[in-house]
Parts: structure tokens; C-alpha cells; sequence
């Protein structure tokens, strides 16, 4: 069974395996980051393209659309990924408090 929450101690250091993940985690958001906006940008520069503008066929339309929710979707995934990269910037082991 689990431990009693009164008695859990938050600033317990976890052991290796937990630091591992800690650190991979650190890693893969900087990784993200980087394909994230690599990925809206060539969204975005694609959209400047003539066959874009003016828009007359539903496939073009169709395509335009999925390429602006592609950026906007990479946007967004760069912004809670850079978040979570600040929140853990400071911690240099994995504690229980990281865990909730």
C-alpha cells in the first residue's frame, strides 16, 4: 500500500532512475522546442507562396488551413514546452515535489 500523505516527505531526494527521467525530460523539451519552430516556420513560408492567394479551390483551401493550425499548434507547443523548462531550471535532482 501507499505511504499516509502527512508522512511523505516532498523534498526527498528520489533515487537514479527517477533523475534519469528527470533529465530526459529537460532534454526532449529543448529537442521540441527546436523541431516545434522549425515546423511553424516552414508552415508560415509556405503559406507565403503564390498558390495560396487568392484562394479559389476547396483543396487549396483545405491545405492552407491545415498548415495555419500546423504553425499555430507548433506555437503552442513551444510555449507550455518552454514552461515546463523554466519550472524545472532551478532543480538539479528529482525530488517528490516535481512528481505531482
Amino acid at each position: 500500500m501507499g505511504s499516509h500523505p502527512s508522512k511523505l516527505n516532498l523534498n526527498e531526494n528520489l533515487g537514479i532512475r527517477a533523475f534519469l527521467v528527470f533529465q530526459r525530460l529537460q532534454r526532449v523539451c529543448q529537442t521540441l522546442n527546436v523541431v516545434s519552430a522549425l515546423l511553424a516556420g516552414l508552415s508560415l513560408a509556405v503559406l507565403t507562396f503564390d498558390e495560396f492567394h487568392p484562394t479559389q479551390l476547396g483543396l487549396i483551401r483545405a491545405a492552407e488551413g491545415l498548415l495555419c493550425s500546423s504553425a499555430l499548434s507548433s506555437v503552442i507547443s513551444v510555449m507550455l514546452s518552454t514552461m515546463l523548462l523554466f519550472r524545472f531550471s532551478s532543480f538539479k535532482s528529482a525530488t517528490r515535489k516535481e512528481r505531482r
